[in-house]
């Protein structure tokens, strides 16, 4: 099956606007992580900064029980 190049744009379109939407939703969480985080650590942007730069931060992310989903 052939498809002509307004199919071919629209599934393109279509991807990248999954990936949007995966991306907005990751980025609201880690914002709401950041907000949290900060609040209960009396605004301490250095521990911030050296938990956000750790290569594990995602992993470790997942299982922190403070984090809010």
């Amino acid at each position: 099956m052939f498809l002509n190049n307004f199919q071919i744009k629209s599934r393109q379109n279509e991807s990248s606007l999954l990936r949007f939407k995966g991306r907005y939703a990751k980025d609201k969480q880690l914002h709401d992580y950041v907000q949290s985080f900060l609040l209960q650590h009396n605004g301490n942007t250095a521990s911030l900064v050296e938990k956000l730069l750790d290569h594990d931060f995602e992993k470790k992310q997942a299982y922190d029980p403070q984090f809010t989903r």
